[in-house]
C-alpha cells in the first residue's frame, strides 16, 4: 500500500510539474499571438490609410467616347464584324484570330470578340 501511495505521489508531482510547464508554454503562445494580432492591426491600418487614385473602368471610357465624343459604337461593331469576317467565323468557327478588313485581327473566343490585335 505504501509503495502504491509513493508511486501515486511521484506521478502526481510529475503531472503537476508538467502542468506548470504547459501553463508557461500557453502564456508564451498567448503573448506571441497578441504580438501577431497587434502587427496585423498595424498592417490593416496602413493598408486602409494608403490613398489610392480613382480608376476609370473600360465601360466608362466606352460610354464617354459614345456619349461625349459622339462615337457610334454600333458602327464600330459592324466594322469589326463585317460580312467577310462573319463568313470566316462561319467557316472556321467562333474561336481564333481572324483578319479584319483594315489589317488588324479580331481575337474571338466562344463567338465573342475579346480584343483587336496588330
Amino acid at each position: 500500500m505504501s509503495k502504491q501511495l509513493k508511486q501515486l505521489q511521484t506521478r502526481l508531482s510529475l503531472l503537476e510539474s508538467e502542468r506548470e510547464v504547459k501553463k508557461i508554454e500557453v502564456l508564451t503562445k498567448q503573448k506571441e499571438c497578441a504580438e501577431i494580432t497587434k502587427e496585423i492591426g498595424k498592417i490593416k491600418n496602413t493598408i486602409s490609410s494608403i490613398s489610392t487614385s480613382p480608376i476609370v473602368s473600360e465601360h466608362a471610357i466606352l460610354r464617354y467616347l459614345e456619349r461625349v465624343n459622339g462615337i457610334d459604337v454600333f458602327a464600330i461593331e459592324k466594322e469589326i464584324l463585317s460580312a467577310s469576317v462573319l463568313k470566316i467565323i462561319e467557316t472556321l468557327g467562333g474561336n481564333g484570330k481572324y483578319p479584319l478588313d483594315n489589317g488588324y485581327k479580331a481575337v474571338i473566343k466562344d463567338n465573342v470578340v475579346v480584343t483587336i490585335i496588330d
